[in-house]
């Protein structure tokens, strides 16, 4: 289990505040400041809860008190929280990379459901504000009119051919979500190579394949 002063390290590490890693856990402030501090012994619970927030945004714990990021080639998220941090992740990358990102089998509601709509408006604002640095491109199912990022461009792609995994490329990384189980899981593998020859696939069945919406969404 990690000690204080790794968590301290490890939210210094990840550029994070007291109070935003306070907020995104549902935690109070003192809570998280006590820890830091060695002020409380929290049960092994919370220290879990943290560890696993700080694990999914990079950081490797070792022996020692010892902290480092992680050289990921793959990446796992999983439920709200990692869902969350795999969105941090992706206006991360598409800040430092920008170009095409590409989303094939959207699932617009379960942006919403998982993320809260209050939470994937922030989303929206700051993936807008990076302008014409990228571009993005959903697929959903035909005859979907809910649509998420109204700076993307949205195509229907046919109910027969449809499947239920989802597949998004953004900078040099692929990710794979599934919505089962009543939980959301995320693989992500960290490689140019892979995403790009995706992207190829993608915009064949893009200019092909997928119909231009005669609906409007919202």
């Amino acid at each position: 289990m990690i000690t204080s002063l790794q968590a301290l390290l490890a939210r210094t590490m990840t550029g994070l505040s007291q109070q935003e890693v306070s907020g995104l856990l549902g935690w109070a402030h003192q809570t998280l400041s006590k820890i830091e501090n060695g002020d409380v012994n929290p049960p092994a619970s919370r220290l879990k809860a943290l560890q696993d927030f700080y694990e999914s945004r990079g950081v490797e714990f070792l022996e020692g008190e010892g902290v480092r990021k992680r050289q990921i080639y793959v990446n796992q998220y999983s439920g709200a929280e990692g869902f969350r941090a795999f969105m941090d992740d992706v206006y991360e990358t598409a800040k430092e990379y920008g170009g095409d990102i590409c989303l094939f089998n959207s699932k617009p509601s379960m942006w919403h459901e998982w993320l809260g709509k209050e939470w994937y408006e922030m989303h929206a604002k700051r993936m807008k504000r990076l302008g014409t640095k990228i571009k993005v491109k959903i697929t959903v199912q035909e005859g979907e009119d809910f649509f998420i990022l109204d700076s993307a461009e949205h195509r229907w792609f046919s109910k027969d051919m449809w499947k239920e995994k989802i597949f998004y490329a953004y900078g040099p990384k692929l990710g794979f979500l599934d919505f089962s189980d009543n939980n959301v899981h995320i693989m992500v593998l960290s490689q140019r190579e892979f995403a790009d020859s995706f992207r190829v696939l993608f915009d064949v069945a893009w200019e092909h394949v997928a119909k231009i919406p005669s609906l409007k969404g919202q």
